[in-house]
């Protein structure tokens, strides 16, 4: 068995749980570092002759007193269980499905309390457009984009999220009642669009169709340059100095957190999300030594 769980509930390390970024931002930046993270590189010692029955708690504390990180470890137990425990977002969001790479084909899904699948799935499909989380993910993406040697896979990204939130703000101009919002409220304003109010909107932003899978593309060549951008040292880059304060050149894996959310809410309102690909890695992952293709799993949400 195996019992998937997220960093924070998981991190054994002092100086990531200590981290003004986070546990999951503090994480990222370990594994990329050339020292890594120690606990990180025990993690496949977390068997299952090791551990037996058990939850989050109790995988913690083994762990802990074997010096393995919980978190992979769990993923590591995953490959080979029988039964896999998780919360719902693990098979519901295809974000965070993708980076876990739980694999629901051929697997007996059990879901508790399912009546709250619903208001999941709707959260899963949904985005909170926020001024300040959208400002702070462009920036990220500008400074990948001024200093990585990966530049060109992030300026179609930064470029975009400036015209979402130029449109935003030019919606904001005049108050909300000027741009068609109602008083919702405890300082909340509403509005509502037809669809094709809805599309002329999301056009005037940047995100008709054929933008968004554009900018999915995008989004797939920046996850893959995270893992090998280095400082660009080639033209005039070269000859600008770096500030002290910027330990690399990546835009980090919030602000690609957010844009791959983004996205990929867009992709299904459209119509035009597919998991065809993550199925066809998930296949040559099976077909690897050691996978756990071809095992008949449950997976408990």
């Amino acid at each position: 068995m195996a019992v998937l769980g997220s960093r924070p509930h998981y991190c054994i390390n002092k100086t990531a749980l200590r981290s003004k970024e986070g546990v999951d931002a503090a994480c990222e930046e370990m594994l990329k570092d050339q020292q890594g993270c120690r606990f990180k590189k025990n993690a496949m010692t977390l068997n299952h002759g090791l551990v037996k029955i058990h939850d989050i708690e109790d995988l913690a504390k083994i762990g802990s007193r074997h010096k393995a990180c919980p978190y992979f470890g769990s993923r590591h137990l995953a490959e080979s269980a029988d039964l896999i425990f998780c919360p719902y977002s693990y098979l519901l969001d295809p974000n965070i499905r993708r980076a876990t790479k739980v694999q629901a084909a051929d697997a007996i899904l059990i879901f508790d309390e399912a009546h709250n699948i619903e208001d999941q799935a709707r959260e899963a499909g949904s985005i909170d457009l926020d001024i300040d989380k959208l400002k702070k993910t462009f920036l990220g993406l500008y400074k990948a984009s001024c200093m990585s040697s990966e530049c060109e896979a992030y300026e179609p990204l930064k470029a975009s999220l400036l015209q979402v939130i130029n449109w935003l703000l030019r919606l904001g101009e005049g108050g909300p009642k000027a741009a068609g919002f109602r008083d919702a409220g405890f300082e909340r304003f509403e509005r509502l669009w037809t669809g094709q109010q809805m599309l002329d909107a999301l056009a005037e932003a940047g995100l008709d169709p054929q933008s968004v899978e554009h900018l999915w593309t995008c989004y797939e060549k920046a996850r893959a340059a995270e893992d090998k951008a280095g400082f660009n040292t080639e033209g005039d880059a070269a000859n600008q100095s770096v500030s002290s304060d910027i330990a690399n050149p990546r835009a980090g894996g919030a602000a690609l957190g957010y844009v791959s959310s983004l996205l990929t809410a867009l992709r299904l309102l459209y119509g035009s999300y597919s998991e065809a690909s993550s199925l066809q890695d998930e296949q040559q992952q099976q077909q690897q030594p050691g996978s756990a293709g071809g095992r008949a799993k449950a997976v408990s949400a």
